[in-house]
């Protein structure tokens, strides 16, 4: 003899009664969850669906993943989750390196200058020493010094890291007194040969240049 049941609706109104195959279908469109409750004479209580759903040939979906002794959930992962953690990994590789490329590229071309202008730095503090010896000579003798004259040497006696010579004269375009001093060594083919020069004008004040050096490379006193 078939049963008739009884159930809560989802607005937990009672339905039925139905049979057991109304029941059945109620549960696979989803009327019925097996949370519902249900109740059929020779019941004392209303029950859960899922009390019974075996007994109507129902399977209901297996429960969560077994807890560890640690009561923690134990969770297995998908394939997905580690690809895209492959890819975030790639994408800041890729963006540290282009960052890197950014800073070498600014960094490099600006320590390079940095050593150059030192270096020129060097040789003008060995120019500007000669100053006061130039000013003497002058002063004394009416005329400019020369090399190997008085105390002032052969150009190539005044070589050092950075300055293969230094040369003493009068200036042709002008008479002024005049110290060139040569450079080697500075590290870049564009100041192959550079030249700075120390002009000293008939009342004295001194001037100071150089036609093959950029600004960029000279002491800060030198730039125009």
């Amino acid at each position: 003899m078939a049963q008739n049941w009884f159930y809560a609706d989802k607005q937990n109104q009672q339905q039925g009664p139905v049979d057991e195959s109304a029941l059945v279908a109620a549960y696979q469109r989803g009327d019925v969850l097996i949370s519902t409750l249900v109740w059929r004479e020779g019941l004392p209580n209303w029950i859960p669906f899922s009390s019974v759903a075996a007994g109507l040939g129902i399977a209901l979906p297996s429960g969560p993943p077994s807890l560890s002794r640690t009561g923690k959930v134990q969770i297995v992962k998908s394939g997905k989750s580690g690809s895209s953690t492959v890819v975030v990994i790639i994408v800041v590789v890729f963006g540290l390196i282009a960052m890197l490329g950014i800073l070498a590229a600014i960094a490099v071309p600006a320590y390079q200058d940095y050593t150059i202008r030192a270096r020129v730095t060097s040789a003008y503090v060995q120019g500007i020493a000669l100053k006061s010896d130039v000013a003497e000579f002058y002063t004394r003798e009416k005329s400019c010094p020369t090399n190997g004259e008085g105390t002032f040497k052969k150009a190539d006696e005044y070589v050092t890291q950075y300055v293969s010579g230094i040369q003493f004269g009068a200036l042709k375009s002008s008479g002024s007194c005049a110290i060139q001093v040569s450079l080697k060594g500075l590290g870049s083919t564009q100041t192959e040969g550079a030249v700075l020069q120390f002009a000293m004008a008939a009342d004295g004040t001194w001037s100071e240049s150089s036609s093959s050096l950029a600004p960029r490379y000279l002491p800060m006193s030198m730039r125009k």
